[in-house]
């Protein structure tokens, strides 16, 4: 639907703004060091980072030229995220969606708006939902 491709597109170019919408910031640890080449570790299995984690994350390492650093993997993440927390430059942010004119649609076409998480339908016409979009951007 309309929506969904104006939410999509939005997404989409925050992403390449290197801003981060509704998740955490990955817990790796990385830390860059004179000497003592690269000390890769993890606490858990990395399904993300494919057959061999630990060769993933050198050739990642080889990429920026970075050969002597300590890394720690205390989640199941992917390359991407680690290329985050190499760069060091992004934005993690909460977004709440809001859709309004939710007068001029269905039923049906609201109540699906409504159950997409970090969602909510509001009509500013008819101060329909206005109370709880202050609420939730406030509380």
């Amino acid at each position: 639907t309309k929506p969904d491709a104006h939410r999509a597109q939005l997404e989409q170019e925050l992403e390449t703004a290197m801003i981060r919408l509704n998740r955490d910031p990955p817990d790796i640890y990385f830390k860059r060091k004179k000497t003592g080449g690269i000390k890769f570790n993890n606490m858990v299995p990395l399904t993300k980072m494919g057959a061999t984690p630990g060769d993933t994350v050198y050739r990642v390492l080889q990429e920026y030229r970075i050969h002597n650093c300590e890394v720690v993997f205390r989640g199941d993440y992917a390359i991407d995220d680690l290329i985050d927390v190499i760069e060091g430059n992004r934005k993690y942010v909460k977004c709440l969606y809001c859709y309004n004119k939710i007068d001029a649609v269905t039923m049906e076409e609201v109540q699906v708006l409504a159950a997409q998480p970090n969602s909510i339908v509001v009509s500013c016409h008819l101060n329909l939902n206005m109370d709880r979009l202050g609420g939730r951007l406030w509380g």
